[in-house]
């Protein structure tokens, strides 16, 4: 796919990589200030003033995360000719969310990132989709001549092999996840009141998306990995998202048992998790040749049956029942408005530094 879109006084190029890229930020922003003008006032300017706190920060953890853990050359600050890593630009985003949450004060942390949520979900799609015209994010090479076509499978310019396009699927992926999260977050946000405990509409989209990378990016054959601890077959982002994955279900499980009566049901829930993670990682080490669909059907249905666990788990203890210390995931409540009340607009004064002008 033809990667160039113009050239400028034979210096300056510009690629549909990168205008594909910008399209997706600017609408995932947009998306972002649509969804927190249904909590507060001047959402646009809530998260515009979000992707400049995050713009640097992004770049340099994504950035740096890349050259840890490749043996790429080139330096921190080379933003034109480097690679950069998905999961320190979302590390960034989190960061700014922190940072605004603390300025601003009228809006918690918690609310802030389940409104960047599904935003941030549609702007990852838009760069799966830019990897098309960069001939990144390809798997394993495809023989099947039905297949060999867009979008299942991408030609590649330099030996004429046609090869998994990976990219798509991941990109597919992330537009249905934004789907659900824009839906759940209007439920959970509903009426102006909170129905669901701050932090739910983030954790949801976590969930979803670890679990889909957790597969995808065993698919891809460019990846990064965990070289600079002589585990250099370990895929980082795969690994990454597995990890997030089991940190929220434990924490999940913890919450559950605290608050849920039917313990057989949690222990079976357990038994899903643990058993699911357990044969999902055995697939892992059983993808060759001749088996290799067999096995990631095996670990699809296996991170499926994981993530939905996971997902009940959720569902049940974020209810509200009344509000209190518990309301918030990430305990930041004294950064916002309690969950158990209505959500009332504040005013532009008195709203922390910046306030006169969101």
């Amino acid at each position: 796919m033809n990667n160039q879109l113009a050239y400028f006084d034979n210096n300056v190029e510009i690629y549909w990589h990168g205008i594909v890229m910008a399209l997706g930020i600017a609408l995932g922003t947009a998306m972002a200030g649509w969804l927190i003008g249904r909590v507060r006032r001047g959402g646009q300017s809530l998260a515009s003033l979000v992707l400049v706190i995050a713009f640097f920060p992004s770049l340099i953890l994504s950035r740096g995360m890349y050259l840890f853990f490749s043996d790429a050359g080139g330096g921190l600050f080379d933003f034109v000719g480097g690679g950069y890593a998905l999961y320190g630009g979302i590390a960034g985003v989190i960061l700014a969310a922190l940072v605004a949450a603390l300025i601003l004060r009228d809006i918690s942390m918690s609310t802030l990132l389940d409104c960047l949520a599904p935003g941030g979900m549609l702007a990852i799609a838009f760069g799966r989709f830019a990897a098309g015209f960069s001939g990144e994010e390809l798997g394993q090479q495809v023989d099947v001549a039905a297949f060999q076509r867009a979008p299942f499978a991408t030609r590649s310019i330099v030996d004429g092999n046609w090869y998994l396009s990976v990219y798509f699927f991941e990109g597919v992926v992330a537009l249905a996840i934004t789907v659900v999260l824009t839906a759940f977050f209007f439920s959970a946000y509903k009426y102006g009141r909170a129905r669901r405990k701050k932090g739910t509409v983030a954790t949801l989209g976590a969930i979803l998306y670890t679990a889909s990378q957790s597969l995808l990016e065993s698919m891809r054959t460019d990846l990064l990995f965990l070289k600079p601890f002589n585990l250099g077959f370990v895929k980082t982002s795969q690994l990454i998202s597995a990890i997030i994955l089991i940190v929220i279900a434990i924490i999940l499980c913890v919450r559950a048992w605290k608050r849920i009566d039917s313990k057989l049901a949690q222990i079976f829930g357990w038994a899903v998790i643990a058993g699911g993670l357990t044969v999902a990682f055995i697939m892992e080490f059983k993808l060759v040749s001749g088996v290799m669909v067999k096995n990631y059907t095996i670990m699809g249905l296996c991170l499926a049956a994981v993530a939905a666990a996971i997902i009940t788990l959720l569902m049940k203890t974020s209810k509200l029942s009344g509000g209190g210390d518990d309301d918030d995931y990430f305990d930041d409540d004294d950064y916002g408005p309690s969950d158990d009340e209505p959500f009332q607009y504040e005013s532009s004064s008195g709203g922390g530094y910046f306030g006169n002008y969101l």
